[in-house]
């Protein structure tokens, strides 16, 4: 599947200054809600003429050392992330439980042609490197539009959500990319620059 996401120019202070090209739609966006957590923040947004509920997104600026909530994704739908700014980890479980981490850094302009997919029974997060004065930032996009059921949000050392056990080394792995031990982490980390 092609890239759903090109446009990269987007400004979080200002809705107005933002167009996205999303799965064969581009326009303009306007915010319409906003939220945290711990080192966090989100912006939810829409096209504008098109109801939150066809197509929406977030943009989201992570903290340096911080990290979005692991989440399994329970809908049956794919999500798109777009990574767009600073360093980033993202850690993914499949649904067979292999443990994957991916490097992007928005400097190497070839980072800046990957999106990831994840769909139903896939298990995420995004950690912030904290080699880095800046938040970083990234873009989520869903469609049909996002629900409270699409996510679980699982909490800190938790083994087991129903459904799925979550690997034993997945607490460590975000722990240590949130302290800036890349090296201490016991799978490969994908850096972006080295794929085809």
């Amino acid at each position: 599947m092609g890239e759903p996401i090109r446009e990269r120019n987007v400004d979080f202070s200002d809705s107005s200054r933002t167009r996205i090209r999303a799965r064969g739609h581009e326009g303009e966006i306007e915010y319409f809600d906003k939220g945290q957590f711990p080192g966090v923040r989100f912006k939810d947004w829409k096209f504008k003429g098109i109801d939150a509920s066809e197509k929406d997104g977030a943009l989201i600026e992570i903290d340096p050392g911080e990290r979005t909530p692991l989440q399994l994704v329970q809908a049956d739908k794919v999500f798109y992330d777009i990574p767009l700014a600073g360093k980033l980890f993202f850690v993914h479980i499949d649904t067979e439980d292999n443990v994957s981490i991916y490097r992007f850094v928005s400097s190497r302009e070839k980072d800046r042609n990957y999106h990831f997919e994840i769909g139903k029974g896939e298990i995420m997060c995004w950690v912030a490197s904290a080699e880095q004065d800046k938040p970083a930032e990234l873009m989520e996009y869903e469609e049909p539009g996002y629900t409270p059921s699409d996510f679980t949000n699982i909490e800190p050392g938790t083994s087991e959500v129903p459904g799925r056990k979550i690997p034993p080394q997945v607490w460590q792995i975000i722990k240590s990319l949130q302290d800036g031990k890349v090296g201490d982490v016991p799978v490969p980390i994908v850096d972006l620059s080295n794929l085809n």
